[in-house]
């Protein structure tokens, strides 16, 4: 048996659903942001008031079916978002497609539900809870559409435990805030003083600091072509920079970059070159394992 999760009035929506009268029925989406930023999206062409909220008219969505069965089995919602010029739907100053694109759903929950009214009805009767869970993925992002996996709650089952395992290296992330350096504080300028080689993968700079110093760092250049492009430093011996990925353009002399160094996770580099060794969470005397023959 499921109980309603909002009605008019006592009892209003069994009523309707036991009433065997004609239905009326719409989905409601409520999705939170990761900032905190409620969205309200009906499925029906008109805003949807109940229990003191209303759901607006959003993008186009459809979605697949929902299913419930015994168990503890993870299940997964699909929901597809259009846009076009008719529905803008921008999100906090950008267009629906190009926030997604630039991450905004990450950390969202989503939230369907269903309501019910019949003919005549000015407003639902009342809604049932149909599904809820956390963005889990988006496999497809064209310019017109945006595809939305919806984990349900149960993905938290398959969380490992203990979640932070015994290993050398450090398991904070550098930047971070349980790591505590501040990012600004160790960024460097430079810019290059060479055309880019070996497919726009490695180029000359100007940076002085000892070999190895931004590795598996960040470079993000701020003129030239590849303005605003960042990329991860594969290796830094002297002045010579070689980036993870290809970059878009060619690099030219004179193109300025920020660069920040990275960190290996290494008791040695946490201490050496972060002076960050009281927040090292890494065990590197944990002895290594052994066979016995």
């Amino acid at each position: 048996m499921r109980t309603a999760l909002w009605e008019s009035s006592a009892g209003a929506l069994a009523a309707l659903l036991n009433s065997g009268a004609p239905l009326e029925k719409c989905d409601l989406y409520t999705i939170t942001l990761a900032s905190g930023q409620v969205l309200r999206w009906t499925s029906r062409d008109g805003a949807v008031t109940g229990n003191g909220l209303t759901w607006q008219p959003g993008p186009g969505i459809t979605r697949t079916r929902c299913k419930w069965s015994i168990g503890t089995e993870v299940d997964t919602l699909s929901i597809t978002l259009y846009t076009d010029a008719t529905r803008p739907v921008p999100i906090a100053g950008k267009p629906l497609l190009a926030f997604i694109a630039a991450g905004g759903l990450v950390g969202a929950r989503v939230q369907l539900d269903r309501a019910f009214w019949t003919l005549g009805d000015t407003a639902p009767r009342g809604a049932l809870l149909w599904f809820s869970g956390a963005v889990a993925d988006i496999p497809l992002l064209t310019r017109r559409e945006a595809q939305v996996n919806v984990k349900s709650d149960l993905q938290l089952l398959n969380i490992q435990v203990p979640r932070e395992v015994y290993q050398a290296q450090c398991l904070r992330t550098v930047y971070d805030s349980e790591c505590g350096l501040n990012r600004a504080t160790f960024q460097a300028a430079g810019a290059a003083t060479g055309p880019s080689v070996l497919g726009r993968t490695r180029f000359q700079s100007n940076l002085a600091q000892a070999a190895g110093y931004f590795d598996l760092g960040t470079i993000t250049f701020t003129t030239g072509n590849n303005a605003g492009v960042s990329r991860t430093v594969k290796s830094h011996p002297g002045g010579l920079v070689t980036v993870l990925s290809p970059l878009p353009a060619a690099v030219v002399a004179g193109d300025a970059f920020t660069v920040v160094p990275g960190c290996d996770g290494l008791q040695a580099t946490c201490s050496g070159k972060f002076n960050n060794l009281s927040r090292f969470k890494g065990y590197p005397y944990v002895p290594q394992p052994e066979t016995v023959l």
